[in-house]
């Protein structure tokens, strides 16, 4: 079976992570929450649509894409709110996706500016 990844946000970034994992041979899920997203035009991209981005959504829509699949794929993320409901939950998805993220508190102070500025 080929390797599988899924490509969390169908915008620009989604588009162009898709269409470089597809040149190694990776089946690509985008995940998004709008059909009309560049991503989820990709020849490369098998599209599935999630009620939204971040939550209870974002984590029941690839908890069902999991199982369906039947192997553990790893996490693309290019949308930023789908880094805070994965670094929170990554204990409940980590058996379940190959990811690797920084420390929670690292994760959620990257999402602003001030909170990013105050890093250094």
């Amino acid at each position: 079976m080929p390797a599988c990844a899924i490509v969390i946000g169908g915008k620009l970034n989604g588009l162009g992570v898709c269409r470089s994992l597809a040149r190694g041979g990776v089946v690509n899920y985008v995940v998004d929450r709008c059909r009309s997203e560049a991503g989820m035009w990709s020849r490369h991209a098998r599209p599935v649509v999630a009620h939204d981005l971040e939550g209870t959504p974002l984590l029941d829509c690839l908890l069902d894409l999991q199982a369906q699949l039947k192997q553990r794929p790893f996490l693309v993320i290019t949308d930023e709110m789908a880094v805070l409901t994965i670094s929170e939950h990554r204990k409940l998805l980590t058996n379940k996706f190959c990811l690797r993220l920084p420390p929670v508190t690292r994760s959620s102070c990257c999402t602003t500016k001030l909170a990013f500025t105050s890093l250094r």
